[in-house]
C-alpha cells in the first residue's frame, strides 16, 4: 500500500511538472514573434536582450553571475555589475567585479569593462552598486587572511584605484549599499565576523570568510562621501543587538521618511543548525539608531537535501514614500517536498512591522535528494507610481534538468498585490514570468527609473546560460519592464516587442 501511494504521488509530481514545461515551452515559442499581447495589461515587457558575457575557455571562467543595478537619476543611465572568475588561474583564484553602462531602455551604452584592480574578490557575497549625483559607487568583499570592504567610485569605464572601505583583525564582508541624496553622503551595511552559509558558485570554495556556523558575527552600518576617489567616514556604527551570528544584510533609505532601514539574516537564539530568523533595524537620516532590532520573521530551518546548494533566508528591502517593504524566502515541509515561498512585510517610521503577507507561493518545491538550485531576491520602490516590484528566481524540475524562472510580482504601498494590469490580485501565485531558461542558478537584479510619469520603467538584469554553449557558460540579460499606475484606466492593448 505504501509502495503504491509513493508510485501515485511521484506520478502525480511528474504530471505537473510536465503540464507546466509544456505551458512553458508554449509561452518561448509564442514570445519568438514580433510581438504578443497580453490583454489588460497597462504597461510593455520588452523581449529579453543580452547585455554582457564573456566566452571561449569553454570553463567556469565563461561564468557570468549575480548582477545588481543601479540608476542614476542625474545622468539618466543604469549601471549593472557583476562577479565573474574571468581572470581566475584555478579553481581557488578570486573573482573580478566587471560592468556596463545602460541606457534608459536598458541598452548597453558601453563596453562592459573590469571594475575591481585583480581577481582578489571574494566568493561569499554578491557585489553591491548605488548610484549618487552623476556617479555610481560599487561596494564588494576583498579576500584575505581577514576579508575587508572594497569601494570605487564609477563614473567612465576607466577602472579607478580600489580603496578599501572598511577593515579589521576579523573577517569584514557582505556590503550593501544605498545613498541619502538629503546628506549627499552613501551609506554601507557589512557583516563583522565569520561569514556562514555563502552562496554556491559551481563547485567553488565559497568560504572566503570562514564558513562558520558558530559565528559571533554581527551587522554594523558606516556612512562615507568621497574626496576624490578617496572614501572619508563620517558614521560607523553597530546595528544588531546581539552579536550571535548575523549575516547577508541590505540596506535602504526613504527619503519621504528621511529615514533608512536595515535587514539581515540573525541566529541569535536559535536551535537548529541551520535555523534563521529575519530581523531589522530603523535608522534616522543621520544614521542614528531608532529604537532597537525588530524581529520580523521567527527561527525556520533552511536545512537543504543538497549541501552545496545554500539557500537562506536573503532578505531585501526598498523605502517607498511612507513605509519600507521587505521581503525574503522561507522554507516549510509540506509532505515529502519543500516549499520555498516569498513572504513581505512592510515597517513603518515608528518601526511598527505590519502583519505579514506572502508575495509569492511555491517558488520552488524542492522533491528529492540532487543537484539543488538557489533562489535570489531584489526589490524595486517606484515612487512615480508608489509600488514596488520584487524579483526572484523560481524553479521547477523537468525531463531536461531544472526550468528556472525570473519572476516578478506588483505590490502597491498597502502591502496588495497586483496583477499585471493593475487590479488587486485576490492571492498570491508564482508570480509573473520574464524570462526562462534550462540551469539552476538564475540571480535577479531590479532598478527603476520614473522619468515617463505616471509610468514607471524597470530594468532587470539577471544572469543565465548563454544559449549553445557550455553549461559553464553564463551571460549577463536583461529586459524593460514599463508598468503604469494601477489608479490609471487604459483602453489600449500592449505589445511584447522585440
Amino acid at each position: 500500500m505504501h509502495n503504491c501511494q509513493q508510485a501515485q504521488v511521484k506520478k502525480n509530481r511528474f504530471s505537473v511538472t510536465f503540464t507546466l514545461f509544456v505551458f512553458a515551452a508554449l509561452i518561448f515559442v509564442l514570445n519568438q514573434g514580433k510581438s504578443y499581447a497580453f490583454t489588460n495589461d497597462p504597461g510593455s515587457l520588452y523581449q529579453p536582450r543580452f547585455v554582457a558575457g564573456f566566452s571561449g575557455n569553454s570553463d567556469e571562467r565563461d561564468l557570468d553571475l549575480y548582477p545588481s543595478i543601479a540608476f542614476d537619476r542625474s545622468a539618466k543611465r543604469f549601471l549593472t555589475v557583476w562577479l565573474s572568475p574571468r581572470h581566475a588561474g584555478s579553481s581557488t583564484s578570486g573573482f573580478d567585479v566587471y560592468g556596463i553602462f545602460l541606457g534608459l531602455s536598458g541598452q548597453p551604452i558601453s563596453n562592459a569593462f573590469r571594475i575591481s584592480d585583480n581577481n582578489t574578490v571574494a566568493r561569499n557575497s554578491l557585489p553591491s552598486v548605488v548610484a549618487g549625483e552623476n556617479e555610481f559607487v560599487v561596494a564588494w568583499t576583498k579576500r584575505g587572511s581577514a576579508c575587508k570592504v572594497i569601494v570605487q567610485r564609477v563614473i567612465t569605464e576607466y577602472n579607478q584605484i580600489d580603496t578599501v572601505l572598511v577593515s579589521g583583525t576579523e573577517h569584514i564582508h557582505s556590503p550593501n549599499l544605498t545613498y541619502n541624496p538629503v546628506r549627499q553622503r552613501y551609506v554601507s551595511v557589512y557583516v563583522s565576523g565569520d561569514d556562514y552559509l555563502p552562496p554556491t558558485f559551481f563547485g567553488a570554495e565559497t568560504s572566503d570568510c570562514r564558513n562558520n556556523p558558530s559565528s559571533e558575527s554581527h551587522i554594523e552600518a558606516v556612512e562615507f562621501y568621497f574626496q576624490g576617489n578617496t572614501p572619508v567616514i563620517s558614521n560607523n556604527l553597530i546595528i544588531s543587538d546581539i552579536s550571535q551570528g548575523a549575516f547577508r544584510p541590505t540596506v535602504a533609505f526613504s527619503e519621504g521618511l528621511n529615514q533608512y532601514l536595515a535587514v539581515w539574516e540573525d541566529r541569535r537564539s536559535i536551535v537548529n543548525e541551520f535555523g534563521f530568523k529575519v530581523y531589522a533595524q530603523l535608522l534616522n537620516g543621520n544614521l542614528a539608531l531608532s529604537g532597537s532590532n525588530i524581529p520580523l520573521a521567527a527561527e525556520s530551518n533552511y536545512v537543504d537535501y543538497d549541501s552545496t546548494a545554500t539557500w537562506t533566508p536573503r532578505p531585501v528591502v526598498a523605502g517607498g514614500n511612507a513605509q519600507f517593504q521587505t521581503a525574503w524566502f522561507t522554507r516549510e515541509a509540506s509532505g515529502n517536498s519543500i516549499i520555498w515561498s516569498v513572504i513581505g512585510r512592510s515597517v513603518l517610521s515608528n518601526g511598527n512591522p505590519n502583519t505579514p503577507f506572502p508575495i509569492a507561493n511555491m517558488t520552488f518545491v524542492e522533491s528529492h535528494v540532487g543537484q539543488s538550485p538557489t533562489g535570489f531576491l531584489s526589490i524595486a520602490y517606484a515612487d512615480s507610481i508608489q509600488e514596488y516590484l520584487v524579483g526572484f528566481s523560481s524553479f521547477m524540475e523537468s525531463i531536461w534538468g531544472y526550468l528556472s524562472f525570473v519572476l516578478v510580482q506588483r505590490v502597491n504601498d498597502n502591502d496588495q498585490l497586483l496583477n499585471m494590469d493593475g487590479s488587486l490580485q485576490d492571492e498570491p501565485t508564482v508570480g509573473s514570468s520574464v524570462d526562462f531558461t534550462l540551469d539552476d542558478r538564475i540571480s535577479i537584479g531590479i532598478a527603476a527609473h520614473t522619468s515617463n510619469l505616471p509610468m514607471a520603467d524597470y530594468i532587470i538584469a539577471y544572469s543565465k546560460h548563454a544559449p549553445n554553449q557550455p553549461s559553464t557558460d553564463f551571460d549577463i540579460w536583461g529586459t524593460q519592464m514599463r508598468i503604469q499606475s494601477a489608479s490609471i484606466k487604459n483602453s489600449f492593448l500592449p505589445l511584447i516587442q522585440k
